[in-house]
């Protein structure tokens, strides 16, 4: 019988453990991947993330009328048709013929303060910054 009781008491023993409470772990609740919805892009997102990324440079302000503004100084009727090809190339992006088409008129017309200030705008947006400046401080004097 002595080991009748001690098989009793085993038993006691392991039903008794099985009474106790363990602490409550929480449980993370995981999404499954099938579970997951992926929104399609939004079209005026994505007009605003191709803005974000495009890289930023400086505009070259062209104004149509610009030969009004320069009343005081008389332009000759060779530079104003000049400049109506310059302002034609920079408005299709086209620089180096813009750039080209300015310094020829800067050797008809080199002290004409409107070319000097359009070739400096088209290094400025070429990203060309030293001659930029090179050529706005030359034109000063």
């Amino acid at each position: 019988m002595p080991i009748f009781r001690l098989i009793v008491l085993l038993l006691l023993i392991v039903f008794a453990g099985g009474c106790t409470v363990s602490p409550i772990k929480p449980v993370k609740q995981t999404v499954p991947v099938e579970a997951m919805v992926i929104l399609p892009p939004q079209p005026e997102r994505l007009d605003e993330v191709k803005e974000k990324n495009k890289p930023q440079t400086p505009a070259v302000v062209i104004r149509p009328n610009v030969l009004k503004s320069t009343a005081r100084q008389k332009i000759s009727p060779v530079i104003e048709k000049m400049l109506a090809r310059i302002n034609g190339s920079l408005n299709n992006e086209n620089y180096a013929d813009a750039t080209s088409l300015l310094e020829r008129a800067l050797r008809i017309d080199p002290k004409n303060p409107l070319l000097w200030h359009k070739l400096a705008g088209v290094k400025l947006t070429e990203g060309n910054y030293a001659q930029a400046k090179q050529i706005m401080l030359s034109s000063e004097g």
